[in-house]
């Protein structure tokens, strides 16, 4: 399909290679690739998300133009300012984020482009907003995670973006502002708006270990050791693991996770290991609750394997 999108929007492709290469910035170039790469990376996330053709083809759009405004002149964005009456000062210390803000006015004028979804996508692209909608998440993504950027940071976005949207914005929006700290930089408050949005998506994730221990507890699991798994592995967060006394507690804790999930709009995403079995394997999404028998565990020694990861004291979950 992407090859299509290529062929389709060839003429689009161009006019934003001449509109970069126009400006005489040496970076030119670089910057166009950048795009053909936030093109291809928001195709391979609405796949992944399982997006409709018609937001696949949008997403690529999105991709292909996000920055046809990356290189204007400040007074250009006056005259937008300007003509269009909008509400907002000029100001030297957030230069590098009028091509996101203001890009909807310069394409709709010059590229004629006038559908709302990709306009708010490319104008949110930069610093995200609270409570964006799909293709928002995936442009804003796309722009961090294209195969041009290198270095271990955005390995991990990537496997975190891929993993889960709204985790992916979070890691992104949280990965941005510390940049800007480091450099001392300004900071449009809109990025802030969108970390603390988005931090929720962190929060919630010791909800869902507190609850994994509540249903531990209640079933009368023994030697309960929580490791944090975040830093290495983007599916999940935290891997718990117990031992049962009896087998009965296998089937115990499967029931309890699931009235847990009724009452707490908790997400099971499977359990493996019911009906008399020597482990049970609980998948909370961010939390994954390992039960074994005593000697499973022994067996397995999942514990030597987690030696190396930090990990949380039970007490400290409430």
């Amino acid at each position: 399909m992407i090859e299509n999108l290529f062929k389709k929007y060839d003429l689009l492709i161009k006019k934003v290679y001449e509109k970069l290469k126009s400006s005489n910035n040496p970076k030119y170039e670089g910057r166009y690739y950048h795009s053909l790469g936030v093109a291809k990376a928001a195709v391979e996330l609405c796949k992944v998300n399982n997006l409709s053709d018609e937001l696949i083809e949008k997403a690529f759009i999105c991709g292909v133009i996000h920055d046809y405004c990356k290189y204007e002149k400040m007074d250009k964005y006056q005259q937008i300012i300007d003509k269009y009456k909008l509400n907002m000062t000029i100001k030297e210390e957030f230069k590098s984020i009028y091509h996101s803000i203001l890009a909807p006015y310069i394409i709709k004028e010059e590229l004629e482009i006038n559908d709302l979804d990709i306009l708010n996508a490319i104008e949110c692209h930069a610093m995200g907003k609270p409570n964006m909608n799909e293709l928002e998440k995936i442009i804003f993504l796309s722009d961090f995670i294209e195969e041009t950027r290198v270095g271990e940071c955005y390995r991990k976005a990537r496997k975190v973006a891929f993993a889960n949207l709204d985790k992916g914005v979070f890691f992104v929006s949280k990965s941005v502002l510390s940049y800007l700290i480091s450099i001392n930089a300004y900071i449009y408050p809109t990025s802030i708006e969108t970390y603390n949005y988005y931090k929720k998506y962190s929060r919630w994730i010791m909800e869902i270990l507190k609850y994994a221990i509540e249903a531990l507890k209640d079933v009368n699991a023994k030697d309960i050791r929580i490791y944090e798994t975040k830093t290495n592995n983007p599916y999940f967060s935290y891997v718990v693991l117990a031992t049962s006394v009896a087998n009965r507690q296998m089937d115990g804790l499967a029931s309890k996770v699931y009235e847990l999930s009724k009452e707490n709009k908790l997400t099971v995403r499977g359990i493996e290991g019911r009906g008399g079995g020597n482990w049970l394997l609980v998948d909370l999404n961010d939390v994954i609750i390992n039960l074994f028998s005593s000697e499973e565990r022994k067996r397995y020694d999942l514990d030597k394997l987690f030696a190396m990861l930090p990990e949380i004291n039970v007490d400290d979950v409430k």
